[in-house]
C-alpha cells in the first residue's frame, strides 16, 4: 500500500491466495482497521484492513474505494484489494488488483519462489522481477514491517527505497500517538501515527496536489 500524488494515491497491499488452513483456531487473533479517508477536507470513501494471526503465520486483506466527486461528477475512482501472506517478518506471497483511475494492475507472486518472483501487469504490460530477502510492503499497521530500507509497491509491484523516522510521541484527541514519517526516495513522505499503549495504527496524512490525504481510523478503540 503506497501513497502517491493525484491519480496515484495509494496503497501498499493484496488478494485472495490461500487461506492458512492448517492453522489451530484456538491459536488464531484477528485485527481490524478501518479509516476514513479525505483529500483537502473532502469524503473519499474507506479503507479497511483485515489481519488474521495464527502460529503459522498473517494474511492481511487490504480493501481500499475511493471517489472524488465535484458537483455530483465523479472526477476520479481509486479500487484495490489486496492479500498478503507473512511468516517470521517476511512476506511470504502476494496477490492485489487495483483500478487507478481506469488503468488496470495486477501483482501476484510465483508460489515456492525463493527469493520471491513477482510477476505484474500494467497498463503499459507484463513483466517480472525478484524481491529482495526477506521483503516487505508498505504494511502501515505494523511500523517493524516498514524499516527495511526497501519496501514493495503492493499496486505495481515495483520496490522502492524509503527511510522511516521516529518523531516521537504526540497527544491527540486525548490519545497518545507515535508520530513516524516514512519518506520514500520518490514521492511524497507519509506521516503515521500509532497508539503509544498498543501500537495500533490510527491516522496517517500525505500531501498531494488536492490538498492533505488523510486517513482517520473509524474503529473507536
Amino acid at each position: 500500500m503506497r501513497i502517491r500524488s493525484n491519480s496515484r494515491i495509494l496503497v501498499a497491499v493484496l488478494m485472495a491466495v490461500g487461506a492458512l488452513a492448517q492453522a489451530d483456531p484456538a491459536a488464531e487473533s484477528n485485527e481490524a482497521y478501518r479509516f476514513e479517508v479525505s483529500v483537502g477536507g473532502r469524503a473519499l470513501g474507506v479503507h479497511a484492513v483485515d489481519i488474521q494471526r495464527t502460529d503459522h503465520g498473517s494474511q492481511v486483506t487490504s480493501r481500499t474505494n475511493l471517489k472524488y466527486r465535484l458537483a455530483f461528477v465523479t472526477l476520479f475512482r481509486y479500487e484495490h484489494e489486496s492479500v498478503e501472506l507473512w511468516r517470521d517478518g517476511c512476506l511470504g506471497r502476494l496477490t492485489s488488483q487495483t483500478n487507478d483511475n481506469g488503468k488496470r494492475y495486477a501483482v501476484t507472486t510465483q508460489a515456492g519462489s525463493n527469493p520471491l518472483l513477482l510477476e505484474r501487469s500494467n497498463p503499459t504490460g507484463s513483466s517480472e522481477r525478484r524481491a529482495e530477502p526477506c521483503p516487505s510492503t508498505f504494511a502501515y499497521w505494523d511500523p517493524k514491517l516498514l524499516d527495511k530500507g526497501t519496501l514493495i509497491n503492493a499496486q505495481t509491484g515495483d520496490s522502492e527505497a524509503v527511510v522511516l523516522e521516529d518523531r516521537g510521541i504526540e497527544r491527540i484527541d486525548g490519545e497518545a500517538l507515535r508520530h513516524r514519517l516514512l519518506k520514500p526516495a520518490n514521492g511524497e513522505a507519509i506521516h503515521l501515527w500509532h497508539r503509544e499503549s498498543d501500537g495500533r495504527w490510527r491516522r496517517l496524512a500525505s500531501e498531494t496536489d488536492r490538498g492533505t490525504l488523510l486517513y482517520l481510523a473509524l474503529d473507536g478503540d
